[in-house]
């Protein structure tokens, strides 16, 4: 069997407003796109700048290279799951909140270059608090997981 690489439609996309939306997209279409859904970010309503792929990937690249730690990197996958960021006001998510932004803050960076995210002089873009859309229960376990290879 030939493998044949996936067509690459280049488009316009807007842009995210901070890391914490574009992952929580990514995690949200990664998510059920796995589950029998279609979603990709060509068939949303809002055209996206990338693929969900290319937002985890740029997070996978980061944790090989060191720049994340095990801890960020895991409250990325966990609440990426969960569909929401990590809530402070919860004894159990302190900690995770902490590594949750920090984890932001060095995805930001590589997002904007990339045009992922928009760049905002002024904006603390790597804890923005938008409202993605996306919440759902805390409690809730999923199969996401944070491997480049399996995207």
């Amino acid at each position: 069997m030939r493998l044949i690489p996936r067509p690459t439609v280049v488009s316009q996309g807007v842009a995210f407003d901070t890391a914490q939306e574009a992952w929580l997209w990514a995690a949200f279409i990664t998510r059920h796109g796995v589950g029998g859904g279609s979603l990709t970010a060509h068939e949303s309503d809002i055209p996206k700048p990338c693929e969900p792929r290319d937002v985890i990937s740029v997070a996978c690249r980061l944790r090989r290279a060191g720049v994340l730690s095990g801890y960020e990197f895991g409250a990325l996958c966990r609440y990426g799951a969960a569909e929401c960021p990590p809530d402070p006001r919860i004894q159990e998510e302190v900690q995770d909140e902490r590594y949750w932004s920090q984890a932001l803050g060095k995805l930001t960076g590589p997002l904007q270059e990339k045009g992922i995210v928009k760049i905002s002089p002024w904006a603390n873009s790597a804890t923005g608090k938008t409202h993605t859309g996306f919440k759902q229960g805390i409690g809730m376990r999923s199969d996401f997981s944070c491997y480049e290879r399996n995207i």
